[in-house]
């Protein structure tokens, strides 16, 4: 009886996990963005499952990125060079003062590719944790951003989460410190819990003084 419990369970917990694999996101050149499911990537359609289930097929002039939870972004239509806002000024504080750069109002991309499938979760959460706050303005790609946020899921010895803040240039300023991670049989719910625990124990996610330094483009 225990058996067939425990395989119930994990079949349960194997079709729930399949039900929320909508771990990419999509931008298309309307402004607006959706996390979906990528079915097919063609020569000139995208096409993709949306969190209502609902299945769309999009013209590649439509869209703008796509950023899959294993490979990272494909630029489509998104114009790097207009949107990037690294310039000398941003360089200067990256490389001297790179803590200024994560003042309240500082503009923060958080990649959600990984190869674990919690740091992806991860991501997605510790995301809209930030987008929620007033802290920090949580950009689309690197190119927008002043610094970068990095959240790991770590299955190592005791599990734990952290996360690191580079500069632009790929150089690590800022390590938190391991939280030991919330358990739970669901992956989700696994990394939600995590997140939320890290984001309560680490000061740095405190509301603080607005950045005194302009960096225009």
């Amino acid at each position: 009886m225990k058996k067939i419990i425990t395989i119930l369970l994990t079949l349960l917990i194997s079709v729930m996990a399949l039900s929320q694999d909508k771990n990419s996101i999509i931008k298309l050149t309307d402004g607006n963005k959706y996390r979906v499911k990528i079915i097919l990537l063609d020569l000139d359609r995208i096409t993709y499952e949306t969190e209502n289930d609902i299945m769309r097929s999009t013209k590649i002039e439509e869209v703008e990125f796509v950023e899959t939870e294993n490979d990272g972004f494909v630029f489509y239509q998104y114009d790097k060079e207009e949107h990037d806002i690294y310039n000398e000024t941003l360089k200067s504080i990256s490389e001297n003062e790179p803590m200024e750069l994560i003042k309240q109002g500082g503009k923060v991309f958080i990649p959600i590719s990984a190869k674990d499938y919690k740091t992806v979760l991860g991501r997605f959460f510790i995301k809209d944790k930030i987008s929620e706050s007033n802290l920090w303005q949580v950009v689309d790609t690197e190119y927008e951003a002043e610094f970068i946020l990095e959240y790991y899921f770590e299955e190592k010895g005791r599990d734990k989460n952290y996360f690191v803040l580079k500069t632009r240039d790929g150089a690590e300023f800022y390590r938190s410190k391991n939280i030991l991670t919330s358990s739970s049989y669901i992956p989700m719910n696994e990394a939600k819990k995590s997140v939320e625990k890290l984001y309560k124990k680490v000061d740095l996610f405190k509301p603080r003084r607005k950045a005194s330094r302009q960096i225009d483009k």
